[in-house]
């Protein structure tokens, strides 16, 4: 994915870490509503994955409007059902974009005053995915009301994808998904973390934050869209997707930050059901 990039030179610490949580290769199938947004950037090019994003039904994904602002419907590919997205294989499914819908509050990042509080965009599928094992939806959360169960310091949280690990500007996509396990962060310590480097900034209540407060590895670049997820009764429950990294990747601690999804549940359906 593009990252927002960030040239910053201070080292942040904040508070006490007591583990890191390292990311690991996902295990295939481990997360069927998973897909790979690629796109090519002129006809007869290589498609490149670019971002990730989360199905919502056989029609319907939804992923980072950064991923997609600006760029024609035509030119992306969606694929589903991969664990390595260089492979073809009996699992994968490919299908294309018939439209794209920005969410109407989105602006783009210009200059640094907020980190795109409504940085959500949909993908209308053609054709639709078939489901299976494999390749399925996720369950979208109860409206205003994920912090009920997620708002501790613990690592409940679980991130996935197939964007770079390492601590640079440059795009090393990783083949395998990899995921890793990470913790909220209080939007309070999140904007006083972001603060110490420029004081313009402003989360919005539609906006979380996890760690890397401890500048352990966790998204980078081809990260943007990626799901974060709850497991609720062994059910995987869409809390909210990447917006914006740091960057260099994760090289002064600063937290991630995401869109969450409840804010946008009556959204997303009227969108889906009215095209």
């Amino acid at each position: 994915m593009i990252i927002r990039t960030l040239c910053v030179f201070l080292l942040l610490q904040v508070g006490t870490v007591l583990m890191w949580d390292r990311p690991k290769f996902a295990q295939p199938g481990q997360f069927p509503h998973q897909v790979s947004i690629q796109w090519s950037l002129r006809q007869g090019s290589p498609y490149i994955h670019s971002c990730s994003g989360a199905i919502l039904s056989e029609y319907w994904v939804i992923t980072s409007a950064y991923c997609i602002f600006h760029i024609p419907a035509k030119s992306f590919k969606i694929k589903a059902g991969c664990h390595n997205i260089s492979n073809t294989d009996e699992y994968t499914q490919t299908t294309g974009a018939e439209r794209t819908i920005i969410y109407d509050k989105y602006t783009k990042l210009v200059e640094l005053r907020d980190l795109m509080p409504y940085d959500l965009g949909l993908i209308k599928l053609q054709p639709a995915f078939i489901f299976n094992n494999r390749v399925h939806s996720i369950k979208l959360p109860r409206i205003n009301n994920w912090f009920s169960h997620s708002y501790k310091l613990n690592y409940n949280m679980i991130l996935s994808g197939w964007g770079s690990i390492g601590y640079t500007f440059h795009n090393a996509n990783m083949d395998i998904m990899r995921t890793v396990n990470l913790p909220v962060v209080p939007n309070k310590v999140c904007m006083d973390s972001i603060a110490t480097v420029n004081r313009r900034i402003e989360l919005y209540d539609t906006q979380m934050c996890t760690r890397p407060l401890d500048g352990s590895l966790s998204a980078c670049i081809a990260d943007n869209g990626a799901p974060l997820i709850q497991y609720e009764d062994k059910t995987p429950v869409l809390i909210a997707i990447l917006t914006w990294n740091w960057s260099p990747c994760n090289t002064y601690g600063i937290p991630l930050v995401y869109c969450r999804i409840d804010p946008f549940i009556k959204w997303i359906n009227k969108q889906m059901k009215i095209n």
